[in-house]
């Protein structure tokens, strides 16, 4: 009886080890589940880079609140550096959980902007299986429209939400408009800062001539006659680039260019391009014209390290040419210029001008330049010391063409169509005389026009 009473006793104790070791492990694969939920429901957004060089840009608009649901891909904030302004596209789907900046703060390159609350079907996508089921999270949707009120605006219709940026609804708001009677043209119907003054400017009250002194985009604090305006948007961050850049020790190298034969070559190729729905400018001649040259001159197409121990020979000539928009300076690039004819330059030239002018460049265009030329000519500018865009080693500022008298070979006071080029380059690695030729090479297949077939591949 005692032995049995014993092995009865062990029984028991090994069915109660056995049990205790389940329970251990259901709640370990339960710790498991807790933890992935915990790190897939909320993820970090970073900033990564916008452009080539760029450290840090400033935030111009916040496009979303704490609580309000985003999808994949959709637009969270607007950016802006000394390139362009970039919309900045959400890489999840969820709901917002903490802004880290407010509207014109500057954000450094890779610091966290948002926290968003990854939707579950969204994360189970990125999971790979790690466990079989999550439990659900909240209805993302109604916690946007609960937790953010201000978001919607009643109406005799119910409620529905008017997108709009914080300095457009405090312009509203002083004035007294209804948001949800002004009609929007923006991204999934946002009410911009044009919209508002186009309604404003239908309604009896003459308030427009309040909208044009009190700026949306840009306080001004008055002192007497005099006013302090905060450096904002492409000027703030082109002041620190440049000052970057002045860190080059530039030299410059002037000369002329003699335009008769490529403006007559122009006006003959005109009726061809504009067969094909293609603006013909002299630019695509210029961009051809300077990566013919940079094929015999490589070191005008090179970076220099930080340390000056290295030099790096690009292969690519994607050249960035100069925009000027309403909102600044912006200077995309045209990609492998050496391995594309005038006909696909001009065509890349005229939708990056377009997207510029438009504030909607794509990323890929801000990247990767090697080299720049910027038409000042368009403007009226005839000379110009331009600043070398780091990590480039040289840029050239294109003056206007001006009909004026010259000498000929016969000692004949003739006519001449003139253009005015200003180089700047980085004396760390480029001299005088590789300049001086570079530039000689480049005006050569501009006097003469026809000479470029001959080098092109």
């Amino acid at each position: 009886r005692r032995i049995r009473l014993t092995k009865r006793n062990m029984l028991g104790r090994i069915k109660a080890r056995k049990i205790g070791l389940r329970r251990r492990k259901i709640c370990s694969r339960q710790s498991t589940i807790n933890m992935l939920n915990r790190f897939y429901a909320v993820k970090p957004f970073h900033l990564t880079d916008i452009g080539e060089g760029t450290a840090e840009v400033e935030l111009v608009e916040l496009l979303v609140k704490k609580g309000d649901k985003v999808n994949f891909l959709e637009d969270i904030c607007r950016v802006t550096s000394d390139k362009a302004t970039v919309e900045i596209s959400s890489p999840y789907q969820g709901v917002i959980d903490k802004l880290y900046y407010k509207e014109g703060d500057i954000i450094k390159t890779g610091a966290v902007i948002v926290d968003i609350d990854v939707d579950d079907d969204f994360a189970e996508e990125k999971k790979d299986d790690a466990v079989e089921t999550l439990e659900s999270v909240v209805n993302m949707e109604q916690i946007s429209e609960s937790s953010h009120p201000e978001n919607t605006i009643s109406t005799s219709r119910g409620k529905t939400k008017v997108l709009a940026a914080p300095a457009v609804r405090s312009v509203a708001m002083k004035n007294r408009i209804d948001l949800s009677e002004v009609n929007g043209t923006g991204k999934h119907g946002r009410v911009t800062k044009g919209d508002l003054i186009n309604f404003m400017k239908h309604k009896e009250e003459p308030v427009s001539q309040r909208v044009q002194t009190e700026s949306i985009s840009e306080k001004v604090v008055a002192t007497g006659e005099d006013r302090v305006v905060p450096i904002q948007g492409y000027n703030r961050i082109m002041a620190k680039s440049i000052s970057q850049s002045l860190n080059i020790p530039h030299f410059g190298y002037n000369d002329e260019i003699v335009m008769n034969k490529l403006i007559e070559l122009r006006k003959s190729l005109k009726p061809t391009f504009e067969a094909q729905n293609v603006k013909l400018s002299f630019m695509p001649f210029f961009i051809k014209a300077a990566s013919l040259s940079l094929t015999k001159y490589p070191v005008l197409n090179a970076t220099i390290n930080k340390d000056c121990t290295e030099m790096t020979y690009l292969a690519s000539h994607n050249i960035c040419v100069a925009v000027a928009t309403p909102t600044g300076l912006v200077v995309p690039n045209i990609k492998d210029v050496q391995a594309k004819s005038i006909l696909e330059i001009a065509k890349d030239l005229e939708q990056l001008t377009s997207q510029a002018r438009e504030n909607k460049l794509p990323i890929e265009s801000l990247q990767g330049g090697t080299f720049t030329l910027s038409n000042i000519g368009a403007i009226g500018g005839t000379y110009a010391s331009p600043v070398i865009v780091t990590p480039q080693v040289c840029i050239g500022a294109l003056g206007k063409t001006q009909k004026l008298p010259r000498y000929n070979e016969n000692d004949e006071v003739v006519p001449q169509h003139l253009m005015k080029i200003s180089w700047s380059g980085d004396h760390r690695a480029i001299d005088g005389a590789t300049m001086a030729n570079f530039s000689n090479n480049w005006k050569q297949y501009l006097e003469n026009p026809t000479s470029m077939i001959v080098d092109m591949r």
